[in-house]
């Protein structure tokens, strides 16, 4: 019996591999007959700093066979470039599937998009477009589906630099800024932004005061002036639009020109009530450099050819809003020296008649005058704490034998002589007087000059001044407008009246004033 059982199981197993071929269930006849190709998607959109990017081929039916297919960069219809906007993508790359692929099997295309440094001629482009083909290659038993071109946008993410970033550059590099054009020469322009200035040193640049502008150029210095040079042989510069409203520029000392002036170099600025030492000329001269100075420094105009102040006649003072140049007498790019004031247009200057200037610099308050009225402490003059505009005049009711009320006044000062009169002034606060400010400023046309001041009108303009915080610190007070009507009279007095709640601390503050300017312009 198991003898005939060993005999019949090779034919019981032949009869059951027979019976599953008869029924269906094996590989069909037409497995991989509709083998096709195409691309995952026809289209995506990329930043120009995402470095890197993926094509991907999807199978269907591939029918355990290997095949390949063509991917073609489509010239005519990219604007991307090889080996400039993208690297590592041959013109035609064939992709293989292998026999192993399974339905919806990928097989991908990978290559580098190239963020074109400043120094490319690609910086700054508008977008790109690359386009892919895909086709079946010769040898292959396969067919491309709808999906067989492929469009890849790569998004400019360059900016153009700041000044600042411009001025970091190395000299000779590229730089492309954007900005205002503020003032105009025969060599140039100066172009400002939110970060500073440069000036543009190329003749032939087209762009006018209120242009806003690109500007394209190598960097340089020339007398230690830092400037875009060659811009109108830049790929990018133009001019958007005409017409712009300028920066509005800070107001800035002469001493901060001296001290500081890097920090404005090439800017607006504007500088207010100056003396101008005229050298014997009677009218600006092309080319000449004039000393300027008032009671926070001394420092340099200059009217270059070209400018629309030669021969215009030269003012005795004056305020100053244009552009702030550089010369260090061919000194290294890094002496910060030889700052000066260009006078380039006819509105740079605003003549200026000083009514009163005073910064107690002999010691002694004349032509101020001290009035006491309450307390047996008075205005003086002292240097403590050694401010770089020592000495000052100074009040302080601590220890005064009652609270204080003591003003400090000016001789009287012709205001018919002049209009859009203003006042200014620097002020330091020391202590506190928990009572009262302690300081206030004061204007009167009915003062007789050395009476008690309180028998007289005076208008209150304290709304008008930046006063100290404290800790003696020296702030300038603004511009005070002294140009109201009340105040058109021939005999106009200035005063600063300080009180104390007490005597003791936290009763009385010192006060300290100095630099002491009352000026207009001149009547017509």
């Amino acid at each position: 019996m198991r003898r005939f059982l060993n005999a019949l199981l090779p034919v019981l197993v032949i009869g059951l591999v027979l019976a599953g071929c008869d029924s269906g269930g094996g590989t069909p006849d037409n497995l991989g007959e509709n083998t096709t190709v195409e691309l995952e998607t026809t289209s995506d959109v990329v930043s120009e700093t995402d470095g890197s990017y993926t094509v991907n081929l999807v199978a269907m039916d591939p029918g355990f066979k290997e095949f390949s297919l063509d991917v073609s960069v489509d010239a005519s219809q990219s604007t991307a470039v090889a080996d400039e906007d993208f690297v590592g993508l041959p013109t035609d790359t064939t992709i293989t599937f292998p026999e192993s692929t399974t339905n919806e099997g990928r097989q991908l295309l990978s290559f580098d998009i190239v963020d074109e440094p400043i120094d490319s001629t690609g910086f700054l482009e508008e977008e790109e477009t690359l386009v892919l083909t895909l086709t079946a290659a010769d040898t292959s038993d396969v067919s491309v589906g709808e999906n067989d071109t492929f469009t890849l946008t790569v998004e400019e993410d360059d900016e153009p630099l700041t000044t600042q970033e411009a001025r970091d550059r190395p000299t000779g590099g590229r730089a492309v800024v954007d900005g205002t054009v503020t003032r105009v020469d025969g060599d140039g322009a100066y172009v400002q932004d939110s970060e500073g200035a440069l000036y543009v040193f190329d003749g032939d640049f087209s762009g006018q005061v209120g242009d806003e502008v690109r500007v394209d150029g190598s960097t340089g210095f020339f007398s230690g002036l830092f400037q875009l040079q060659d811009v109108t042989e830049g790929p990018l510069t133009e001019v958007f639009s005409s017409g712009n409203e300028l920066p509005s520029p800070p107001v800035v000392s002469l001493a901060e020109v001296t001290d500081n002036g890097e920090e404005y170099e090439s800017e607006l600025i504007r500088v207010e009530n100056f003396a101008i030492d005229d050298g014997g000329d009677q009218q600006f001269q092309a080319g000449t450099n004039y000393t300027i100075s008032n009671t926070s420094g001394e420092s340099t105009l200059r009217i270059p050819g070209g400018s629309e102040l030669v021969g215009e006649d030269i003012p005795e003072g004056a305020n100053f809003q244009g552009v702030l140049g550089q010369f260090n007498n061919f000194g290294d790019p890094d002496e910060n020296t030889g700052y000066q004031l260009l006078g380039l247009e006819t509105g740079d200057l605003e003549p200026v008649a000083t009514l009163a200037s005073v910064d107690f610099s002999d010691d002694q308050l004349a032509p101020m005058t001290s009035v006491s009225v309450a307390s047996d402490e008075d205005w003086g003059t002292s240097s403590e704490g050694d401010p770089p505009n020592a000495p000052y005049a100074v009040m302080s009711g601590f220890g005064a034998n009652e609270p204080s009320n003591d003003w400090l006044i000016s001789p009287a000062l012709d205001f018919t002589t002049v209009e859009n009169e203003t006042l200014r002034f620097i002020n330091a606060k020391g202590f506190d007087d928990t009572g009262r400010r302690g300081l206030q400023v004061k204007v009167s046309t009915d003062y007789d000059g050395s009476g008690n001041p309180e028998n007289f009108t005076w208008t209150d303009v304290s709304d008008q001044v930046n006063f100290s915080e404290g800790d003696f610190n020296f702030v300038d007070s603004g511009k005070v407008n002294l140009s109201g009507s009340e105040f058109q009279d021939t005999e106009v007095y200035v005063a600063f009246q300080y009180r104390s709640s007490g005597t003791s601390g936290g009763q009385a503050a010192d006060w300290q004033v100095d630099n002491i300017v009352v000026s207009g312009q001149p009547a017509n």
